[in-house]
């Protein structure tokens, strides 16, 4: 059997009718952009997301970097172009797709490690590496497990799961920074586990009073209120927000009564800390 070689590796030549799986990169930032540093998975060569929202993409982006040049332009708001909205579809199907790998790797550090350590020892189910690879890279394997969704799950259930898993993460000194519905895995059984550590911090002491906390997990609390609220309802109208807002802080409100602290955290103040970011 001949072989395929690379500068970086060699491999056995892929027999006839078999399909060469590579990596493909899942993490999409706010730009649309693929990011190289983050979870990639294993699909079958050639696997892309739609030409059509890659172009749609680059055409957004475009638009965005010629109107963000003209004075007094806001944020990533440009005369209607959404840079978010149209990573975010992206974030989408790159996530639709990295669901049919059963084999994915991710970036490993000393600081991703400690949060793991301290995650291990609060009794949070996490992720853990099926094998040790070389440049800092470890394998993971689905292992059954898969995104939650709402045939799952009730939200009552949900709700109670993941805050449970807030509170002990946070309890430990750790923020996970990226803490959403997308990074909870669940299988048959209804075992929980939560994912990608990737952005997550270990603080060395506990939150002394209201402002470090906020400062450390508003986040955190902010994006699970918001998701609660989006499955209570979907906000698709303008005139909606105020609901919205509503349910967002009626939720936040709920999160911070498990963290049971010595000191008040009000709802709002976490609110308004959260959409500055």
């Amino acid at each position: 059997m001949g072989r395929i070689v690379t500068k970086r590796t060699s491999i056995e030549m892929i027999p006839p009718g078999k399909r060469l799986f590579v990596p493909f990169t899942v993490s999409t930032g706010k730009n649309g952009k693929a990011n190289a540093r983050g979870t990639r998975v294993f699909v079958p060569q050639g696997t892309k997301p739609s030409k059509e929202l890659v172009d749609w993409m680059k055409d957004v982006r475009k638009k965005y970097v010629r109107a963000s040049k003209e004075p007094g332009v806001p944020g990533i708001i440009n005369h209607g172009i959404r840079v978010d909205h149209v990573a975010y579809k992206l974030d989408m199907e790159r996530g639709k797709i990295a669901d049919k790998s059963d084999f994915f790797m991710r970036p490993v550090g000393k600081r991703i490690l400690a949060v793991r350590n301290a995650l291990i020892r609060a009794g949070i189910h996490i992720e853990t590496p099926t094998v040790q690879l070389g440049r800092n890279l470890e394998l993971f394997e689905r292992g059954g497990f898969t995104r939650i969704s709402k045939r799952d799950i009730t939200l009552d259930e949900l709700k109670k799961k993941t805050i449970w898993v807030a509170v002990r993460m946070h309890d430990a000194n750790v923020a996970h920074n990226h803490l959403n519905t997308g990074n909870f895995v669940m299988d048959a059984s209804g075992r929980f586990k939560l994912i990608d550590l990737s952005l997550a911090k270990l603080y060395k002491k506990p939150a002394r009073n209201e402002k470090e906390f906020i400062t450390r997990f508003a986040e955190d609390i902010f994006t699970q209120a918001r998701e609660f609220a989006h499955m209570e309802r979907d906000y698709p109208r303008r005139e909606d927000n105020g609901q919205l807002h509503e349910a967002i802080i009626r939720n936040i409100k709920e999160i911070l009564e498990a963290h049971k602290l010595p000191y008040a955290v009000s709802p709002t103040e976490l609110h308004k800390y959260a959409l500055m970011y």
